[in-house]
């Protein structure tokens, strides 16, 4: 079996064992008995191969003198369910290492791990060794060698030590499995350094030794003073501040700022993993807190809170009474509550009694709670990317009268697209304007655009974002954009107006719960979104928000 596949399907495997039955066997020889029927080839681990190999597993080492017989069997099905039941069985020994390692040569990609159960000195040289033959991450072979641990360590750590033609696959896989093995590994990290300094030694190989430290994370923090010294080398100063990133050390903090301009995202998100360690940031981080990104302000407010940079209390504080944008205000309770802003109770208590948005009124409770009374606060897992977990269903109808809209034959308003090729885009939505129509396109993951079509000339992309409806409430031209992909589901509306040269612009105006799936107009010249998992909301010409009233009905 394919490792690579093997590891994947472990993965699988650990989910389902809690779950899963034994099957009808009641003895060993009975289960043994099963092994041609079951065994069914192909990718991964069925259930019934799972079922039956739990079930030999259980009775231990009885079972391992005959599974090793079956490595040997005419049927490669049968082999690799051999291979898979001894990956994780008790009473294996020295006895079978030669078996095993023969199956291994063989290509059976389970073995490895039951060859590191083994443990000797025998066993930990051919999985290092092995490492050659296969320099692939996150297979069952580099899952052994992390099982071995400090006993692989000394000899994994030798790869890096290459004075010519590197291989950069086995180097990439000898860190990882070094890197992850973190404390374990520690005992090699002198060896590390002093392939680092060594320029005998191939500047790839020297620099994955450095990648290697880091990798281990703060378990490798008594290494910032060396790494600190190889700075010195132009060649290693890139990779060390990575490094010094990796482990979490306060020495990083220098790169990361001169990097905070040209990449905002990427260093803020850098900066947070530093927690404490990257107070000294705290200062140049409130700086975006009125990022024009929207998103930005939403990562600095949530890197103050990690560093927990105590001088943001007030600016945090200021964020909470912003009405347009529900993830600044969700951020900043989230960094209030690490820092333990007794000050902001007040300003906490008004959000938590009439903030619109029910996930963030949550929140303020639970943060309130957190300072007066020292309950842990949970920071819910990934609210930056979509919806939260329990924010309101959307309304199958509303309390709410729409407003009819004239249906349009949107192909006459085709145009020319922004691809070099110029293809020809029918838009999906359309709105008429004094001098022309606006259009919009959504493409799902490959985006879309909002485009001015004027009555003569050429048309202009005002703003380039998927657009899922425009209209007009009153004077104010507004439309709804959004997109739902993988792990991001985010929605905005933009405000559209005209600038000084009379040419169209588009800015965001309000934050949606999540992206949009429906929207019309009601009445009162007045907005209904559906949103994807977060809720209905209805928005009015002056930008009040709040959510919608669902009407009840037979079916609900």
């Amino acid at each position: 079996m394919n490792s690579s596949r093997a590891a994947l399907a472990a993965g699988v495997i650990a989910l389902l064992l809690s779950a899963t039955r034994a099957p009808a066997c009641e003895t060993l020889e009975a289960c043994l008995a099963q092994y041609p029927q079951v065994a069914r080839g192909g990718s991964g681990i069925g259930k019934a191969e799972l079922d039956l190999a739990r079930a030999v597993q259980g009775y231990g080492a009885p079972a391992v003198p005959y599974l090793i017989k079956l490595l040997e069997s005419d049927s490669g099905p049968v082999r690799t369910l051999a291979g898979f039941t001894l990956r994780d069985i008790d009473g294996l020994g020295p006895e079978h290492l030669d078996a095993l390692i023969r199956a291994r040569r063989n290509g059976d990609g389970w073995i490895p791990p039951a060859i590191a159960r083994i443990g000797t000195p025998q066993a930990v040289e051919f999985l290092v060794n092995d490492l050659r033959n296969e320099p692939e991450p996150y297979t069952q072979l580099t899952g052994a060698l992390g099982m071995l641990g400090a006993k692989a360590a000394p000899g994994l750590v030798e790869y890096f030590a290459c004075v010519a033609q590197c291989d950069e696959k086995l180097l990439r896989a000898a860190s990882l499995v070094l890197g992850g093995m973190r404390e374990q590994a520690m005992g090699v990290a002198p060896r590390l350094l002093e392939i680092a300094r060594d320029r005998q030694f191939t500047l790839q190989a020297r620099q994955f030794a450095v990648m290697t430290i880091g990798y281990m994370g703060r378990a490798a923090e008594s290494c910032v003073p060396a790494l600190n010294e190889l700075k010195s080398d132009p060649a290693l100063a890139s990779t060390i501040d990575v490094a010094l990133t990796s482990i979490g050390s306060s020495d990083a903090v220098p790169a990361l700022l001169s990097r905070l301009p040209a990449d905002p995202d990427g260093a803020l998100a850098q900066i947070s993993s530093l927690r404490k360690n990257g107070y000294a940031a705290g200062p140049a981080v409130m700086q975006y807190l009125d990022d024009p990104d929207w998103d930005i302000r939403v990562a600095a407010a949530n890197t103050l809170g990690d560093i927990e940079y105590g001088p943001a209390e007030a600016a945090l504080t200021e964020k909470l009474t912003n009405e347009d944008d529900w993830k600044l205000v969700y951020s900043a309770l989230l960094a209030l509550g690490h820092l333990k802003a007794k000050g902001s109770l007040d300003s906490l208590r008004r959000v938590r009694a009439s903030h619109w948005y029910p996930p963030v009124r949550g929140l303020a409770a639970a943060v309130i709670e957190h300072i007066e009374s020292g309950a842990a606060l949970v920071e819910p897992d990934g609210w930056q990317y979509g919806a939260i977990e329990g924010s309101p269903k959307s309304c199958s109808s509303v309390r709410e009268k729409s407003v009819p809209e004239r249906k349009r034959d949107l192909r006459q308003l085709a145009y020319d697209g922004t691809a070099p090729d110029k293809i020809r885009q029918i838009p999906n939505v359309a709105l008429k304007v004094p001098d022309g129509w606006l259009v919009g396109t959504d493409r799902g993951e490959w985006g879309g655009e909002l485009v001015h079509l004027p009555a003569r000339g050429a048309s202009q992309v005002v703003y380039e974002a998927n657009i899922a409806n425009i209209v007009q409430l009153d004077r104010r031209l507004v439309a709804v954009s959004g997109i739902a992909h993988m792990i991001s589901n985010s929605g905005f509306l933009l405000r559209i107006e005209k600038d000084d040269m009379e040419r169209y612009t588009a800015v965001p105006w309000k934050r949606l719960p999540a992206a949009p799936e429906t929207s019309w107009r009601i009445e009162g010249s007045r907005l209904l979104v559906n949103t994807l998992d977060g809720g209905s909301v209805i928005i009015d010409a002056n930008g009040g928000i709040r959510m919608a009233e669902c009407r009840q009905t037979q079916e609900q």
